[in-house]
């Protein structure tokens, strides 16, 4: 439910294996998920019972092409009105969504386009940049942390200018351990949250694929203005990481763009 749309397409030798920006923008579709069926502290519904959220549980390429219309589509239908939160609140949240689907948009749209890459064409969308380096990873994950972070803690400032006790107000979920969350300790939510520290570290987004050096002298870059970017795109590289395997439902979700393109996705 929560993959990303590059994840559920599937692999291929012209987009990058699971990085980053896949972490960032399940992290999205989480707070879809928790926006869309917030019910004022009481129990949410099914998932299933939501015209937007079910289709997240799809199989993989009918999931990768309601993501794409979802991202895509100029304004939200009424499933995701937020109507159990208050007026000033769902102008917040609204303007949030907003600005990080603008985000995975731009970034969708290049993966979706690498996928057609043909070397025959002259014409045709250039593959996936590949990092050579660890610091060409770091700077870039860096940059996609900060653009996504940035909406965020935006809204934090605004519910907390809004409401300076609005997190004390939360009806937190019972856990079997007191001591399994900041939000079960009573503690309150962060003022501001921050992108990783600059070094790797275990288990985090940021941490070096297997065939990533840490260290490299040489680079061959190539620009293409052919299709839009994300900022954390601006140079390619050669391609130098292993490729996870290919799997049925890439193949599916690859071969349903062109009814996807059709059906009034506005790119």
């Amino acid at each position: 439910m929560y993959q990303s749309y590059k994840l559920l397409s599937g692999p291929s030798p012209n987009v990058r294996p699971h990085d980053f920006m896949d972490d960032l923008e399940s992290f999205f579709y989480v707070l879809c998920h928790v926006t869309f069926l917030y019910n004022r502290g009481d129990l949410m519904k099914s998932v299933s019972s939501h015209e937007i959220l079910h289709k997240w549980m799809a199989m993989p390429g009918a999931a990768a092409n309601a993501k794409f219309k979802f991202l895509f589509q100029r304004t939200l239908s009424h499933h995701a009105r937020l109507e159990s939160l208050s007026t000033k609140t769902q102008h917040i949240f609204h303007k949030l969504h907003g600005s990080l689907r603008t985000l995975f948009a731009l970034h969708v749209s290049s993966v979706d386009e690498a996928y057609s890459y043909n070397p025959v064409n002259p014409n045709s969308p250039e593959p996936m940049q590949r990092f050579v380096t660890w610091k060409e990873y770091k700077l870039a994950a860096k940059d996609a942390y900060d653009s996504f972070l940035r909406p965020v803690n935006d809204a934090i400032k605004e519910l907390q200018e809004n409401d300076p006790n609005w997190c004390l107000q939360l009806n937190p979920f019972p856990s079997l351990d007191p001591g399994a969350s900041e939000v079960d300790n009573g503690r309150p939510s962060p003022a501001s949250l921050s992108a990783p520290d600059d070094e790797p570290q275990a288990g985090s987004s940021l941490c070096l694929p297997p065939s990533l050096p840490h260290d490299s002298s040489t680079h061959t870059s190539r620009s293409s203005s052919r299709r839009p970017r994300s900022p954390v795109f601006e140079s390619d590289g050669p391609a130098i990481l292993e490729h996870e395997s290919t799997g049925a439902s890439g193949s599916d979700a690859r071969s349903s763009r062109g009814a996807k393109r059709n059906n009034g996705s506005a790119r």
